[in-house]
């Protein structure tokens, strides 16, 4: 099952009878439920539009969101693109597998480490799976490796080398069906052009009279090669065992067709593979007995004005790439599933009592806010979903007494168990004591905020007009 997951490129989409095709490496994230709908801009009528158009049947008292699905996919973090799948009400569990299955392949793929020519492959992979089209052309590959059209010097090399491949010859176009992996593996040594490949293959074949290359590797110089070259002296034997007659077996299967020798093309292909990445999966993964020292020890994958989407002020969107001005919630959703441990809220008080998100006065900024309750709820939902390690929330408080207050009750309401309210056991916070470990506090949202400050009552004028920013730390010591 692992290797037909490490196959696996994107996923179909069906809309409007056409077909449109999605990578599973840009998924970050499948919603079900009451959060399938819980992103910017989904309309509050959805679910009614897609009953009238799909005409499913649906029991007057069924929970109509228990049939939503909706996967987020998302090469950015400001731009996601949201599709919603919906079943009918007697196939609910299916929409519970699914969102676990999807989820966990797509984070599985994310978090793998790939060689060269997955990466070649995976661009191919619209073209011979989504394409409309019954053939695909040198000019459409071309495109596909060079999009650009200014690049057109470059295009047009790409367009004349495929031309002089296995793969087009003496013809113009082929059948999307005929393109194979080992096509692919062609395209990609004939445009780059690895002439260091071949020097290595033929330096390590040399005949020890002749000193010419014979043309393969015999699995006598293959394990001489995994052993002597390949591996470091310096591993430890047990945890990375040197390679013997059955790993080579494997290795010629995998890559070669003859498995009694390697070709210089199996050797290509071995070194371009996921066996050769320049990083391993186990050199990142992130192992718990290193993380029971103090939370101080660690640096802290953080974000800063995470509500925010473009510009910081309205007149600055001239200069940003992304040229909107606005609070986002959705951020947050997007940052915590990437990792980040640490968020920052801007409290400002909102007009009708409910305090907001935003980077200043809309009169000053012209950025529009976000309800903080919104933030809180998005926080809830995202948080541990791909990691279990605490996540810290960073408040910079703009908020009177009153509006502090309701921050404190929509913490409560939102994070629940999964906010920190008082020292962990062992761990008082005193001078001299060390704050507890990440792996102590696996699962908890820790609110961090200035203390209590005193202005003076001349100072008028400024953005800080709050006479309390301490209401927060008493009111979760009092609030019953």
């Amino acid at each position: 099952m692992d290797n037909e997951r490490q196959k696996l490129h994107g996923l179909f989409v069906i809309k409007d009878n056409e077909y449109y095709y999605r990578y599973l490496s840009d998924i970050v994230d499948v919603r079900k439920g009451k959060h399938a709908l819980s992103y910017s801009g989904s309309p509050r009528n959805m679910t009614q539009k897609m009953m009238e158009k799909q005409a499913l049947p649906f029991g007057q008292n069924n929970n109509l969101t228990k049939c939503l699905m909706t996967v987020v996919v998302s090469a950015t973090f400001t731009n996601p693109e949201f599709l919603t799948f919906m079943t009918t009400s007697r196939e609910v569990e299916v929409v519970n597998e699914w969102t676990e299955y999807i989820f966990n392949l797509a984070l599985n793929i994310r978090r793998t480490q790939h060689g060269v020519l997955y990466y070649m492959e995976k661009l191919m992979a619209p073209l011979r799976y989504a394409n409309s089209l019954t053939y695909i052309t040198i000019d459409l590959i071309a495109r596909t490796i060079v999009p650009s059209e200014q690049n057109k010097d470059e295009y047009d090399h790409v367009r004349n080398t495929l031309r002089n491949t296995k793969v087009f010859s003496k013809r113009k176009c082929i059948n999307c069906a005929e393109l194979t992996d080992d096509d692919i593996f062609e395209i990609y040594v004939a445009i780059t052009e690895r002439e260091e490949i071949q020097q290595i293959f033929n330096r390590r074949t040399r005949d020890r009279k002749t000193r010419r290359a014979q043309g393969f590797m015999s699995m006598k110089r293959i394990e001489r090669f995994l052993n002597k070259v390949q591996r470091d002296p310096r591993q430890n034997e047990v945890l990375y065992p040197m390679a013997n007659w059955d790993t080579i077996r494997k290795l010629l299967g995998t890559f070669n067709k003859n498995l009694d020798y390697l070709t210089s093309d199996g050797f290509a292909k071995y070194l371009l593979s996921d066996e050769n990445v320049e990083i391993t999966n186990y050199s990142l993964r992130l192992v718990e007995e290193n993380m029971h020292e103090p939370l101080s020890c660690y640096y802290i994958n953080s974000s800063h004005n995470s509500y925010l989407k473009g510009a910081q002020i309205y007149h600055a969107r001239y200069f940003c790439s992304d040229p909107s001005t606005s609070a986002d919630v959705e951020i947050y959703r997007q940052i915590l599933l990437s990792g980040c441990r640490c968020v920052e809220i801007d409290c400002w008080d909102g007009s009708d009592g409910e305090p907001i998100v935003t980077h200043g006065p809309t009169e000053i900024t012209f950025i529009e806010p976000v309800l903080f309750k919104d933030v809180c709820m998005a926080i809830a939902e995202c948080a541990f979903k791909t990691s279990e390690y605490p996540v810290c929330i960073s408040v910079e408080n703009h908020c009177c007494s009153m509006q502090q207050t309701k921050m404190a009750r929509i913490f409560l309401e939102c994070f629940g168990d999964m906010l920190l309210r008082e020292p962990i056991p062992g761990y008082p916070l005193e001078a001299g004591v060390s704050l507890p470990s990440p792996y102590k506090l696996r699962r908890k949202i820790l609110i961090k905020a200035r203390k209590k400050e005193r202005f003076p009552a001349e100072r008028k004028g400024s953005l800080v007009t709050q006479t309390s920013r301490g209401v927060l730390q008493y009111f979760f010591v009092s609030y019953d």
